[in-house]
């Protein structure tokens, strides 16, 4: 945000004058009243509004959009109603509006200038890129006793500069030294108020994002406007001069021979993005005649290609399904180890019995822990060696076979080692499918067949 503020009244000239004309063309209320005009107090406040009916008419704003404005007639100094802050939507950046600065006024200043027609602004000397015409200036002037030290501390806080304008007072145009306030910043698109008039009577009663400079009409494709009004190339657009490095266009000619067309994606179809294209396409030619590849084997490749997404997509499912359950595996692994080792070595009975019992009654503590905790991993083995995550009554019967197996404390680890092994298995073929499906991309396959995963059950060990 940058702002700029107005010279100090010294002599009260400049007041007193004001004051003058103001009564010389002051109506009964004591404001000064054109025709279809409208007047307002310090703080924005409606106090006056002329008689006559108003006519509207649309405005372009310059950036697509049009604004409604009443025209009325009456001069005058600016008075501002409502403006758009900064950080709304439509004004992302922080910068403040005419209607905001004049409300923000220290030390009693007189706003004597703000939000301009085009007209008026070259009337009165104003450069055709002036924040007054864009709705985020004001021009003030401070009573006597009021330093310029004073003026630029006040806004110094705000993070604002604090420019001082001494104009000739032979300069038909002149206004008198004042503090001109800039809310806008340098570079961006300023946003006139919601609601304003302007100095040649003119009520605008909305309004989107004005441009400086004059500019008008919605800028040309593939262009924005800069903060002068200006019109600059959008970065990486199909009007960005910027080419593509040889290495950039090398790799991604490797990518495009893959089988991945995607990367042709975003460069634009304009008259620098159809350079980017050409560029790109060049590489991809000279590299497939290098390899001895026609057109036929690259939109095979591309057929492989979309394979091999479809099956790392199926891959990386299954492998998610397979690793929560062979995690919760290694939880419920040393639970189930625990309750066994809990029971009488002389009374342990096998997994078919211990449930047997707890069946026909018995009102065993232990007992009751080690069908509960069996339960739980027969379940969790179901599912992580089900090919669909699912636990079918099929992997449930095995995975109690295999607990049946042991008939005491020591076989019993064994056993449970052993599903873990096979858990361990389920867990790593997805891995290994998607290792061989990476390695095959773009045709040259070589097999995973890594190492066996090693899944390590926690905090139990057999006795």
């Amino acid at each position: 945000m940058m702002m700029h503020l107005a010279a100090v009244d010294t002599d009260g000239k400049f007041a007193e004058s004001l004051a003058k004309a103001q009564k010389a063309m002051a109506g009964p209320d004591g404001y000064t009243l054109g025709a279809g005009d409208t007047r307002f107090d310090g703080n924005n406040a409606v106090v006056a509004r002329g008689i006559e009916k108003p006519t509207y008419e649309k405005v372009a704003n310059g950036d697509g959009s049009e604004s409604i404005v009443q025209v009325g007639g009456g001069g005058g100094s600016s008075a501002v109603s409502q403006g758009t802050g900064p950080g709304t939507p439509a004004n992302p950046s922080p910068r403040w509006s005419s209607a905001q600065l004049a409300q923000t006024v220290p030390f009693g200043g007189t706003v004597t200038s703000g939000v301009r027609s085009a007209q008026h602004n070259a009337a009165v000397g104003g450069v055709p890129n002036s924040q007054h015409v864009a709705g985020t200036a004001i021009d003030v002037v401070f009573p006597k006793g009021v330093t310029t030290q004073q003026v630029k501390d006040y806004y110094a806080k705000q993070g604002a500069s604090v420019q001082v304008i001494h104009e000739n007072a032979g300069d038909p145009h002149s206004t008198g030294d004042h503090f001109h306030i800039q809310g806008a910043s340098p570079n961006a698109a300023p946003v006139t108020s919601q609601a304003h008039f302007n100095d040649s009577g003119t009520k605008v009663l909305y309004t989107s994002k004005g441009r400086p400079g004059g500019a008008s009409g919605p800028a040309p494709s593939g262009y924005r406007y800069k903060g002068d009004g200006t019109l600059e190339p959008i970065p990486g657009g199909p009007s960005d001069a910027t080419q593509l490095t040889p290495e950039s266009a090398n790799m991604m000619a490797q990518q495009y021979l893959a089988g991945d067309k995607t990367v042709l994606q975003g460069l634009g179809r304009g008259k620098q993005g159809g350079a980017a294209i050409a560029q790109v396409r060049a590489a991809i030619t000279k590299q497939a005649l290098a390899q001895g590849m026609t057109g036929r084997d690259i939109a095979a490749q591309m057929a492989d290609f979309s394979g091999v997404v479809a099956s790392e997509r199926a891959t990386g499912t299954r492998t998610a399904q397979v690793e929560l359950a062979a995690t919760e595996a290694q939880r419920l692994a040393p639970l189930a180890l625990a309750a066994s080792d809990a029971l009488p070595r002389a009374g342990w009975t096998p997994v078919a019995g211990a449930v047997q019992s707890v069946q026909s009654g018995t009102n065993d503590v232990r007992l009751r822990r080690f069908v509960t905790a069996n339960n739980a991993l027969v379940n969790t083995y179901a599912r992580a060696v089900s090919p669909t995550g699912v636990p079918t009554v099929d992997a449930q019967n095995h995975a109690r076979e295999i607990l049946n197996t042991a008939q005491d404390q020591a076989s019993y680890h064994v056993v449970v080692q052993q599903m873990m092994k096979e858990i361990a298995a389920a867990r790593a073929a997805p891995r290994d499918v998607r290792n061989d499906l990476r390695n095959n991309v773009g045709g040259n396959y070589k097999p995973g067949g890594g190492a066996p995963f090693q899944i390590k059950i926690l905090g139990v060990r057999p006795k």
